[in-house]
This record gives structure tokens, C-alpha cells and sequence, in this order.
């Protein structure tokens, strides 16, 4: 507990990481949240099924959903970290260990992201856009993703105010 309560005191107390956390330094943010969500997700994963530890893998798996909802790349880390509890020998009741992590994480992530990813089907039919551009829209092709997106991307999203 100790070695969790001074990574968090030194990431959102000294002066030098309080100033890179904002959401131009993202990278930053989304790994000093991910770092705690492990320092509380990890340990939890090796006790005996206890209230406190599904309690432990919420709270990690909701701090998961937050990065993921900052950061969509995120889910790197997510599909990792099920991976490691699925192969992993020593873990025992896996897969409820691994629901009590994923349902607090993907429920954070529909509540922070849902708005805009319905905002942004509003407008271009396809919630993920420009990035899957799997759907044909107005403003860009079937296909086409970025290449002609770049162009029309800021005259694009001033409509979603």
C-alpha cells in the first residue's frame, strides 16, 4: 500500500509531472493512470477471491476505462492484460478475477466516450471516424480513412459543436 500511496503522491504532487498532465502531453496522463490501475489491478490478482479483491480489480479496471476513454490506444494494454490473466499459472478463479476487471473497465469507457462516438455517427455515420473509415460518409469515401480526411477534418468537426 505504501509503495502505491508514493507513486501517486509523486506523479500528481511534484511539480515537474503536475505541469506535463495536461492533455497536450496525453502519453503522459494516460500512463500515469494506467500505472496506478496496475499497481492496484496486479497484486489483487494473486489473493484469494474476496470481496476486496473484486473491489481491487473494479476500481483498476474502472481506472482502465478512463485511459481508454482518453486515449483509444489503450486498448492495447486491456486486451495485454486479459491475455496475461488467461495464461497466467498462478491466478486462481480467472475468469471472474477477469470480469470484475473488463465490465468496470468497458462501462467507464460507453459512459465517457458514448456522447461524442454518437455525435460523431450523427455526423459522419461511422462512430469512429476518420480512424475506421469502414463506412462511406459525405465528407469522405468508402476506404479512403485519413488520405482525404486530413483535408477536410477541421472544417468537418466544427459542425459537432
Amino acid at each position: 500500500m505504501f509503495s502505491i500511496l508514493s507513486i501517486v503522491f509523486f506523479v500528481f504532487c511534484v511539480p515537474d509531472f503536475r505541469e506535463a498532465q495536461d492533455f497536450s502531453h496525453a502519453e503522459l496522463f494516460v500512463s500515469n493512470i494506467i500505472l496506478i490501475a496496475m499497481l492496484i489491478s496486479v497484486p489483487a490478482l494473486f489473493k484469494k477471491l474476496s470481496k476486496n479483491t473484486i473491489i481491487k480489480l473494479c476500481v483498476g479496471g474502472g481506472l482502465f476505462g478512463i485511459a481508454f476513454g482518453f486515449k483509444l490506444t489503450a486498448i492495447a494494454l486491456i486486451f495485454g492484460f486479459a491475455i496475461t490473466v488467461l495464461l497466467h499459472n498462478r491466478i486462481e478463479n480467472k475468469l471472474i478475477k477477469l470480469l470484475s476487471f473488463l465490465v468496470p473497465c468497458f462501462v467507464v469507457f460507453f459512459v465517457m466516450d458514448f456522447y461524442w462516438f454518437y455525435k460523431v455517427y450523427l455526423q459522419f455515420k461511422n462512430p469512429f471516424f476518420p480512424y475506421f473509415n469502414i463506412y462511406s460518409s459525405a465528407v469522405v469515401g468508402k476506404g479512403d480513412g485519413m488520405n482525404k480526411a486530413v483535408n477536410d477534418i477541421r472544417v468537418a468537426f466544427q459542425t459537432l459543436r
